[in-house]
């Protein structure tokens, strides 16, 4: 239990204070309100390992699987949460105890280079350096749009073979195969890691910047807000919610970009009962999406009813993983309301299709 020992004083602390701060919204205790899903639950299954009363065991897996990953407890609490679940998911995953989905996307992203297996690349001639990531990569009609965005707003985009960053690995225990992917990275992605490296994922942009600790990682979201000022913009009145994702905003400490980008492309922003440092996740991070679908499709649809009670038009976000969760879920809250009468709707829609129409490209 080497990895767990290093986290003995946040461990205990936890299990003397007992405060249950963290049950408030995590989105997996919520699930089912069982204590094992909070990071409360998760802190005594721990501790129960460091003395021996509990045995590794694919039960256990089960359970500590059973996160989103997302910090939403770690800004409710002074101790370092998810850097013990992580080493809890390292301790299960070298003893052989994991969970089927997260082997695939570990084989996936060791063998191809991409959590989904497909393989696709994207080449674009150009003179700043973007890393679309696995989830954009996959989606060209998304890449398409960002392209065009970029280029609207006077940046050239180059777009070069990729590979996965990992973060996957990281955040769901694989340590080996994270170091492995990380090698994979540097090889392929070697030419450019010194160069400024535009990021449009946020799972990737906390990955390059804070575990490759590469020099000159910057989000787009902080790219677009200086360059609009100078833009050409249609504007609307349509009313938005913005919903922060856990990577970009617990993890980098972006919570401006996005809002002044909305604002200055003319919507009324609204925001959510839970936002910024206190958002709610959308379930689809920590290997949910391949262990706990149904999970996230409940999470993501507690937000959107959240989204709903402002009375905004759009939700809208800037991450191709909440994007997605959200705007199915978005579909499917609309038309239970629809069923119900109550006439309540929303539709999703991320930051780049509102620049999009925005800068009319």
């Amino acid at each position: 239990m080497k990895k767990l020992e290093q986290f003995k004083d946040d461990i205990y602390t936890c299990v003397r204070t007992r405060c249950g701060f963290c049950t408030q919204e995590c989105p997996t205790y919520r699930d089912g309100l069982i204590e094992s899903f909070a990071s409360r639950g998760k802190m005594m299954q721990a501790k129960g390992l460091l003395e021996g009363e509990i045995k590794l065991s694919q039960e256990l897996a089960e359970s500590v699987f059973f996160c989103a990953m997302c910090g939403w407890c770690e800004a409710k609490c002074a101790l370092h949460n998810v850097d013990i679940f992580k080493a809890l998911r390292e301790t299960l995953v070298e003893a052989g105890f994991t969970m089927p989905g997260n082997d695939l996307v570990a084989k996936n992203i060791i063998e191809k280079g991409d959590p989904l297996g497909s393989g696709r690349q994207t080449k674009i001639e150009g003179e700043v350096t973007l890393y679309l990531g696995c989830s954009y990569r996959d989606r060209p009609t998304d890449t398409e749009r960002i392209v065009k965005v970029l280029t609207k707003l006077g940046i050239k985009p180059r777009i070069v073979e990729e590979t996965c960053c990992a973060n996957a690995l990281y955040n769901t225990g694989y340590a080996k195969e994270f170091e492995k992917a990380k090698e994979n990275f540097m090889k392929v992605y070697g030419p450019y890691i010194n160069d400024t490296i535009i990021t449009v994922c946020p799972s990737c942009t906390l990955t390059l910047r804070e575990y490759y600790k590469l020099p000159k990682v910057v989000h787009a979201s902080e790219l677009i807000r200086e360059l609009l000022p100078n833009a050409q913009i249609k504007k609307t009145g349509s009313k938005v919610t913005y919903h922060d994702p856990c990577h970009l905003g617990r993890g980098e400490r972006m919570f401006d970009q996005p809002r002044d980008i909305i604002k200055a492309l003319g919507y009324e922003l609204v925001e959510m009962r839970l936002n910024r440092e206190f958002s709610q996740c959308c379930g689809g991070g920590g290997g949910l999406q391949a262990t706990a679908t149904d999970t996230v499709k409940e999470t993501a649809k507690r937000r959107i009813r959240e989204a709903m009670d402002t009375g905004a038009d759009y939700i809208t976000t800037i991450c191709p993983t909440c994007e997605s969760t959200l705007f199915r879920a978005a579909l499917a809250c609309s038309r239970e309301e629809k069923e119900k009468g109550t006439g309540r709707k929303i539709k999703s829609k991320d930051i780049w299709q509102l620049l999009e129409e925005a800068l009319e490209v």
